[in-house]
Formats: C-alpha cells, sequence, structure tokens
C-alpha cells in the first residue's frame, strides 16, 4: 500500500525473550500508534518486512552480536527505518557498537515516557520522510512524464525545479538561474518583464491568474499564459513561489482568425447588397424588355444576371468565411477568360473593353476573391468614366438613374503589369485628388464615405491576398482629356494590382549545360556564419544559416550557389527544414549579386506556413512575399527560369510535371548567382535544411 494511503505507523518490539518483547511493547501501547507488536529475534526480520513497520525497538538482551548483526541488516533494507536499542546493560560497549552500526538512537534503562517519546518522534520523522520522499517522487514523474510546464523559484525569482519539456528548456540549465539569466539574450524585454511579474509575487505576496505575454519579433511572436502564487512553508514563512506557463501561441493565432472572420462578416452584407445592384439592374432591365418583346435573347441575358448574382453570394460566403484563401482552393486558369466572362455580364452601355492580357497567361488565385475585385473595378471605371461623375464616394444607383451609360464612350483596358499583376485603366475622368491620396494611405480600407463600398471591396480582398494596389493616371490617352471642376484635365484612372500570382502557360526550354553549385556566401549581416555540406552518395545538400529575414529591407541567409552567364535553371527538393521559426526560409534563389539591395527572385518553403514566393524587382526596393498556404511538403520540389530579365517559379509534386505559378521582370545582369537559400528568420539562431535532386544548367 502507498505510503500516503497507509503511513507506516506499526512498532516492532524484538527481544531474546517473548516475555521482554511483550513488556516493552506493553509500555509503548498507550501511544498513538496502529499497532505495536512484539517478537522473538528469530521471527524480527520477517515481522519487519510483513508489517507497515515505522520503528523498530530492539532490547540488548539479544547480545552484543546480534545487536550490531541487527542494525546492520535493518539498514541494508532501509537507511531511514527508525531503530532504538532499549540497553539495560551498565556497560557503553552495546551502545557504541550499536551507534556504529546505524541504530537511530541508544536509550539506557528510559522510563516509560522517555521511551515513548523517543519511539513516537523517530516514527513521526519517518513519516514525514516518506511522505516527502513519496510526493517529491511523484511530482517529478508529473513534471517529467505530463508535458505540464509547472515550475517553482525561490524568494530571488531562481528556478528550483521545472518540468522537463520536449522542446523546452533543459531543467539542469535552469536550477539556480532567474529568466534574465535564460532568456535575457534571446528576449531581453521579455525577460525583464517575466523577472519583474516574479518579484511582485514574490514581494507582494499576491497571486497572479492567467497572465498573458509575449515575447518575439512579428512573425515569429510566441504567447505563454502564466499563473503565479506564493508558495509558504508549514510556519507561513515565504519560500518562494509556484507558477505554470502554458505556450498559447496557437491559440492567439486562432483568436486572431477568428477576429479577421468577424470582420469579413460584418463586412458581408453591405458588400453583397453593393455588388448585387448591377446585375439586379440589368435582371430588371431585360425582364421589362422581355414582358414588352418577348424576345428570347432578353430572357437569357435575365437568366445570366440571376446566375450571377447566385455566383456573387456564393463567392462573397467564400470570402466572408475566409475559403477564399486557402490554398486548396486556389486554381490556376486563364485570366483572360475571367476578365471577359466578368464584362459580359456588366452593366456596359456603350463602353469598351480593350483586353491586353496574353491568351497564355494563367492567374494562380481563388476566382471567388478574384471575380469580385475585377467586377468592381471594371463597373467602378464605366459608371464613373461614362457619366463623368467625379463623385466616387457614390455608389452608382446614387448617382441617379438618368446617369446612364450613354454620355461619354468610356475605354476600359486590362493588361499585365511587369513585375507581377494586372491593371485595368479608362480614359474617363480620373479620380479626384482627395481620392486617389485616400488610396494610397495604409489604412485606406475601411474608409467608406472617402472611396465608395466598391472600392473598399477591392482593398479589402487585396489586402487579404497580400495584393497591393497603386493608383495612377491612366495610359489610355485620345488626346481629349476631361477638365474636372476646377478647370484642370485628367486623362482617366489606372488601378494597378501587385503581387498577384501569375505566368503564362508555354512550353519552356530544355536544359543544357549542367554546373556545379561551387561557391558558398553569409549574405547579409546574420549573427551566426551557418554551414554549407553535400553529401555526394546521397546526392544530398545541408544548408544551415542564421538571419532576420529574406523579406522588405532584410536579406540575411546562408547561400550555395554557382554563377551563370545568360538563361538558366534551378530546381530542387527541399527535403526538411528545422522549425527554428514559422517563417523560416530554405528554397531556390536567383539573385543580381551577393549586395543585401540585389534584386532576386525565390520559391521554397516554411515549416508550418507551406510554399513562399519571394521577389525584388528593383535593386534597392523591399522585398515582397506570397504564400501558398498548403500544408507544409504539399509541395516540395521548386524550380526557377531565367530568361533575359524575365524570371518564372515552378512548382511540382513529383519533379516531373512543373506548373508555371508566378512570373516577373527583374533588372539582373550577368552573371546571375542561382542556388540554395536558408536563413532561420531567428537572430542569432540557426536553421538546419536538406535538399536533393538539386541541378543548375544554362538552358
Amino acid at each position: 500500500m502507498n505510503v500516503l494511503l497507509e503511513p507506516p505507523r506499526t512498532v516492532v518490539c524484538v527481544a531474546a525473550d517473548q516475555s521482554v518483547a511483550n513488556e516493552l511493547a506493553r509500555r509503548l501501547s498507550e501511544c498513538d500508534f496502529d499497532d505495536v507488536i512484539s517478537c522473538e529475534t528469530v521471527e524480527a526480520s520477517e515481522r519487519i518486512e510483513s508489517t507497515n513497520c515505522g520503528c523498530v525497538v530492539l532490547h540488548d538482551g539479544v547480545g552484543h552480536d546480534e545487536v550490531v548483526d541487527r542494525c546492520r541488516n535493518v539498514r541494508s533494507t532501509d537507511p531511514d527505518l527508525p531503530l532504538i536499542v532499549v540497553i539495560e546493560d551498565d556497560t557503553d560497549s552495546i551502545a557504541t557498537a550499536a551507534t556504529v552500526a546505524g541504530a537511530s538512537a541508544t536509550l539506557q534503562t528510559p522510563d516509560d515516557d522517555q521511551l515513548q517519546t523517543v519511539v513516537a518522534d523517530e516514527l513521526s520523522a519517518y513519516v514525514r520522510h516518506r511522505t516527502a520522499a513519496e510526493e517529491s517522487e511523484i511530482l517529478d514523474a508529473m513534471l517529467d512524464g505530463l508535458e505540464t510546464p509547472l515550475y517553482a523559484k525561490d524568494t530571488a525569482g531562481r528556478h528550483l525545479k521545472l518540468a522537463d519539456i520536449r522542446d523546452g528548456l533543459d531543467p539542469s540549465d535552469a536550477i539556480g538561474k532567474t529568466d534574465i539569466e535564460l532568456y535575457g539574450d534571446e528576449s531581453s524585454q521579455f525577460a525583464r518583464e517575466a523577472y519583474e511579474d516574479d518579484l511582485t509575487v514574490l514581494e507582494s505576496g499576491t497571486a497572479v491568474f492567467n497572465r498573458d505575454e509575449s515575447h518575439g519579433a512579428s512573425g515569429t511572436q510566441h504567447w505563454s499564459r502564466t499563473t503565479e502564487v506564493p508558495w509558504y512553508d508549514d510556519e507561513e514563512q515565504l519560500k518562494g513561489l509556484v507558477g505554470i506557463s502554458h505556450d498559447i501561441t496557437e491559440l492567439k493565432q486562432q483568436e486572431a482568425r477568428l477576429e479577421e472572420v468577424r470582420d469579413r462578416f460584418r463586412e458581408f452584407a453591405d458588400h453583397l447588397s453593393h455588388d448585387l445592384q448591377n446585375p439586379l439592374q440589368v435582371a430588371s432591365g431585360y425582364l421589362e424588355m422581355a414582358k414588352e418583346s418577348g424576345d428570347p435573347a432578353a430572357f437569357e441575358r435575365v437568366e445570366t444576371a440571376l446566375d450571377r448574382m447566385e455566383e456573387m453570394i456564393d463567392d462573397m460566403s467564400a470570402i466572408a468565411s475566409h475559403r477564399g484563401t486557402e490554398a486548396d482552393n486556389a486554381t490556376t486558369f486563364r485570366l483572360t477568360g475571367l476578365v471577359d466572362g466578368v464584362w459580359s455580364i456588366l452593366s456596359t452601355g456603350e463602353a469598351q473593353l480593350v483586353n491586353d492580357l496574353p491568351e497564355d497567361y494563367l492567374a494562380h488565385a481563388e476566382q471567388s476573391e478574384l471575380r469580385p475585385l475585377l467586377e468592381n473595378l471594371l463597373q467602378n471605371a464605366v459608371d464613373h468614366g461614362a457619366t463623368g461623375d467625379r463623385r466616387w464616394v457614390e455608389d452608382p444607383a446614387e448617382a441617379g438613374s438618368e446617369s446612364t451609360t450613354d454620355s461619354i464612350a468610356v475605354t476600359v483596358r486590362v493588361g499585365l503589369t511587369d513585375d507581377g499583376g494586372f491593371y485595368v485603366e479608362d480614359d474617363g475622368p480620373g479620380l479626384p485628388e482627395q481620392v486617389r491620396n485616400r488610396l494610397r494611405q495604409d489604412d485606406a480600407n475601411g474608409a467608406t464615405d472617402e472611396v465608395g463600398t466598391g472600392l473598399e471591396i477591392v482593398e479589402s480582398i487585396a489586402s487579404r491576398n497580400d495584393w497591393s494596389i497603386t493608383v495612377s493616371e491612366s495610359e489610355l490617352d485620345d488626346g481629349e482629356a476631361t477638365p474636372d471642376e476646377g478647370g484642370e484635365t485628367a486623362s482617366g484612372t489606372r488601378f494597378e494590382i501587385r503581387n498577384c500570382l501569375g505566368a503564362p502557360d508555354r512550353t519552356p526550354p530544355l536544359s543544357r549545360q549542367s554546373l556545379s553549385l561551387s561557391e558558398t556566401a553569409t549574405v547579409g549581416d546574420p549573427r551566426e556564419s551557418g554551414l554549407v555540406e553535400y553529401d555526394e552518395d546521397a546526392d544530398e545538400w545541408t544548408v544551415a544559416g542564421d538571419g532576420e529575414d529574406i523579406w522588405g529591407q532584410y536579406n540575411d541567409f546562408k547561400f550555395a550557389y554557382a554563377r551563370v552567364d545568360g538563361a538558366a535553371r534551378i530546381e530542387g527538393r527541399v527535403v526538411d527544414v528545422d522549425h527554428v521559426g514559422e517563417y523560416t526560409k530554405a528554397g531556390l534563389m536567383i539573385r543580381d549579386d551577393l549586395s543585401e539591395d540585389a534584386t532576386y527572385g525565390y520559391a521554397g518553403t516554411t515549416p508550418i506556413r507551406g510554399t513562399e514566393l519571394l521577389w525584388r524587382t528593383v535593386r534597392g526596393e523591399d522585398g515582397t512575399s506570397q504564400q501558398l498556404a498548403a500544408e507544409p511538403f504539399t509541395v516540395d520540389w521548386y524550380r526557377i527560369d531565367r530568361i533575359g530579365d524575365r524570371v518564372t517559379a515552378y512548382l511540382s509534386t513529383d519533379g516531373n510535371t512543373w506548373d508555371p505559378v508566378d512570373e516577373r521582370r527583374i533588372d539582373v545582369s550577368d552573371p546571375v548567382y542561382l542556388g540554395l537559400a536558408v536563413s532561420s528568420v531567428v537572430p542569432g539562431v540557426v536553421a538546419e535544411a536538406t535538399f536533393d535532386n538539386v541541378s543548375v544548367s544554362t538552358l
């Protein structure tokens, strides 16, 4: 039976003669023990082992040698079991020998009170010791086995004990250290705040429950939820604190995603009512025409408009529920066909569409996201351009039913930008300056009063997909710019949607001469130099890199590369990458040179956010990112082709069938650098990645 359920409170009295043993038992019978047993020497071992013994009382009448042997025997079985020798002999030789052999105490002809007190004290101490040992063993098992982040600290905030958590601190490294000593180099502000919180609990004696704390840079931020309570001894003296700290990073991420969904649902009704206006007007107009003329074509237009309304509801539902931004819903389709389809169901009047999109251009996006964005850009261009209405703050219906599209035959053109994306422009009167300025601001999203519901929808969709919007004067010029209310002229409006994935669907050139990754470099200013190794037998590359990031102005990573003149290709598979941070990067790269501000293109993976494409098309500008948020390693084969100033990124699931995903024009000159890049995105920590089937070739 466990000591916590049945404490060892039985006393075994041992003597050479049963009557002497009985007498010892009688003298102890008045004490608050569970049982007092008496036996002769020959039965002693069996009785001690078979009972829940908490103390042995041995009479010296068994003889000098037997006293010594019995003491040694008890000590070999249980080093802590109390053993008290009662001595009736006047000599000190037995007392000395018993003490040397391990007796807990020796009593020279004790009276009843002395005997009872010593036995009771020894037994109580033994019970406390056994109980504490058992509780400590249970606590160790809980700390080591349950993955529960418990800890205890002293009055100076130093760790005394903590759980052994997988991927957590080694308890032996933490004992005796404060949070500042443990985390100061990694996150000094977090460590200082955590230490100060410890001191507040210790000094005030007030517990803290469910305190949320965060540390780490944006993108690698970690959250914990901490509870700490003061720890007192039996005399109410403060000994320190005990606490528990759970990692709630995933919970915080879920809360953020839920809040995004809530925001989208709040926008849903407004956006849907706005977008339904146009097909509803088309359906109503052609229904009246059909009633009057019975023309089957009019009924077909009504049916088309109603079908589009149903599509709109589905699209907006997908956007509101965030289904439209999941990689599994992303599709590859011909963008020119989508534009023509959207235009066909809009109320365009005399407006003209010039579709300059290449027939072979494939967009990689979710149509339920891209379609409403195009609808609003095209319809706004028609409504506000054709009527000459400069009031972009209003919806078409608010401009008045008499403001038809017959006023001006506006031309709307759609085409590709050079650096990833497309444009929609018109030759109408252009945007008012205050609206254009508002659209240039970072916080324009949601400013419906100034930019209109249609453009608010455009901004919302673009922001959610990491597409950027720029607004400028149109490049459509008919020589007849329209004067505005102040007498100034404008030449239409051009919206450019950038960082939107897409590439032409063409047959790529064949590889020619094979090259090797013969050089390595540490690009940027990482704290750790990293390493590059190649296993020829396994045809595997190991690249370990530190670094702040490869994004924006950051360009820190380890690079194994080859220099190539002219058209070239690199392809390979990312086998694995350390999960140092959620944005840790491992992939294939082409860049103009090894300087931090060089242009580059990159395709690779992250530990938990799937495939990522990175671009810097102009030297010194901020690098951009697009994440295809599929499960990590759903796609693990990557390829980059460079032909002239065009760089194309391809993805594959097997290394045989390649899908073009994105193409950008990049400022590069010979030679270019193609290779393997790894950045931990956690400064001072190295992330290791493994690549195989890597090849570099000219085209």
